[in-house]
């Protein structure tokens, strides 16, 4: 995958109910997230929300562990 690619990835994250309950919700929460690989190794991917006509401007930055990661899939921009 090359850097700058606009992907859709499919991650999970840890769940939090701030509320009190007498209930357990045992269950990890799936996002989608899509946005431009800024960098990717074997530890994470870093995808942006908005980039710059200078490809050194970016905003909304996310950093996902790829252990969290259970896909990445190329989009076309």
């Amino acid at each position: 995958m090359k850097r700058k690619a606009l992907v859709l990835v499919d991650w999970v994250d840890s769940g939090s109910y701030g509320k009190w309950s007498t209930e357990i919700h045992n269950i990890p929460i799936t996002c989608q997230t899509v946005g431009w690989v800024m960098a990717k190794n074997k530890k994470a991917v870093t995808i942006v929300a908005t980039r710059g006509k200078n490809p050194t401007q970016h905003t909304g930055d996310m950093t996902i562990p790829m252990g969290a990661v259970k896909r990445i899939r190329e989009l076309k921009s």
